[in-house]
């Protein structure tokens, strides 16, 4: 892992065009795995599930699994490096990997949901994320009630046919 530490100790320091690659890969870290509490968790976990043989880097780990406070505090330099406000990002910002996270978020805009898990679990569209969720409550409550009127409607039906007889 490039660090700024590690760029300012090869002599990168006075190099602009070396300290805005580092800036944007460490910042593309932070934006695809430290954004927000479930990246975070997921990037532990998978790392958890590599084993012993296979051991990141601790920057690496602080980089993709600390809030934003936190990293700073342990990381002084990093201070007004990263974290950008916001969820959006100007291509200006990223001019070296730029493109290719640009295919990252075509490839995730393109994505749809093909098993119902996967459709309950995405909330990209909160639209259609409602949406499914009004049509399993609404569609359920309607089944529900529709089992119920149909077990009303055999009780009224027995009833119907006991007084018949008794007449």
């Amino acid at each position: 892992m490039i660090s700024l530490h590690f760029a300012q100790r090869q002599g990168y320091g006075a190099n602009a065009e070396a300290r805005n690659l580092v800036r944007e890969v460490l910042v593309s870290y932070r934006i695809l795995f430290a954004q927000d509490k479930k990246s975070r968790r997921h990037f532990k976990k998978v790392w958890a599930g590599k084993g012993q043989d296979v051991q990141p880097e601790a920057f690496l780990v602080d980089l993709c699994t600390m809030r934003a406070r936190e990293l700073q505090r342990k990381y002084p330099l990093l201070n007004n490096v990263l974290d950008p406000i916001g969820n959006v990002f100007m291509s200006s910002e990223f001019p070296f990997l730029g493109n290719r996270l640009l295919n990252l978020q075509t490839f995730g805009e393109r994505y749809k949901p093909m098993k119902l898990f996967d459709l309950y679990r995405d909330r990209r569209e909160t639209e259609k994320y409602y949406t499914f969720w009004a049509v399993i409550w609404i569609g359920g409550a309607s089944l529900l009630l529709s089992v119920v009127q149909v077990a009303l409607a055999i009780m009224q039906v027995v009833l119907g046919f006991r007084q018949l007889k008794m007449a």
